[in-house]
């Protein structure tokens, strides 16, 4: 993810409750340095520390995905 525009943070933020509802977990992965700094800002997103946190960032797919299953 390149770029996230403020306008996106409230459609993002109703998947996450949509998917926590469920059981599940949001992770990110690929994320620009910018976007990054703003989500980590934010508290939406951690790239470590425990599963509570919104998301989860990782640096590439396949990681995020081994996350997931776990």
């Amino acid at each position: 993810m390149r770029f996230l525009s403020s306008v996106a943070f409230r459609p993002l933020l109703r998947l996450h409750h949509e998917v926590k509802a469920k059981g599940g977990r949001v992770a990110v992965c690929h994320l620009s340095p910018d976007v990054t700094d703003v989500l980590h800002l934010t508290q939406v997103v951690s790239s470590r520390g425990p599963p509570t946190r919104r998301w989860r960032s990782f640096p590439d797919r396949a990681a995020a995905v081994a996350s997931l299953r776990q």
